[in-house]
């Protein structure tokens, strides 16, 4: 009851383990994160051009606009990687 009431697990209050919660990401997930990132970044700047940000493509866009569509696109893989493990995580695992 103390677990639901704080929004954490129970192994987090035992100090089992340093995730409050069973669908927070681990450093293996934000590896695999950063790593989908980067294949999607060579893949919008090879000469397919398959991403853009505003009509232009990503070696047109200046310091800024880049640096807002990458963090755009790494806050993307994030939720969506943290809402898969909620949706998808067995419920003897939780």
């Amino acid at each position: 009851m103390v677990a639901d009431y704080f929004d954490v697990s129970v192994d987090y209050l035992l100090g089992r383990t340093d995730k409050k919660r069973y669908y927070d990401l681990t450093e293996k997930d934000e590896r695999d994160i950063e790593r989908d990132l980067e294949r999607i970044l060579n893949s919008a700047e090879s000469e397919l051009g398959l991403a853009s940000f505003d009509g232009r493509i990503l070696d047109e866009m200046d310091q800024e606009d880049r640096e807002l569509y990458i963090t755009s696109l790494r806050n993307a893989l994030r939720l969506h990687k943290r809402l898969a493990k909620k949706k998808f995580t067995p419920k003897k695992y939780r």
